[in-house]
């Protein structure tokens, strides 16, 4: 499922000082926060991420050749959440 968040113009609110930020520059880091708003990913998480991506894939060719996905319910629930998924990215794009 794709996670959209919606774009605000609103700059955020320092809660240690009761208001507003600066301004982010033009390369969208507000100044002397680079440090801080970097998010750095193990090679441990990384490779946990891929076993579960594999393992999930896995399953999914398993049901396949089950013939899991040929029962009708089955397939209108997928259906239905892909037009949710693309009515969702649409929508993100006005």
């Amino acid at each position: 499922m794709t996670i959209h968040e919606p774009l605000s113009s609103a700059r955020p609110v320092d809660p240690s000082k009761g208001n507003r930020t600066p301004m982010a520059d033009r390369s969208g880091v507000a100044a002397g926060h680079e440090d801080r708003d970097r998010l750095a990913v193990s090679d441990r998480a990384l490779a946990l991420y891929e076993t579960e991506k594999a393992r999930r894939f896995d399953e999914i060719r398993t049901r396949l050749r089950q013939g899991y996905y040929l029962d009708r319910r089955v397939t209108e629930g997928i259906v239905e959440i892909l037009a949710q998924d693309i009515h969702l990215a649409e929508t993100a794009q006005d």
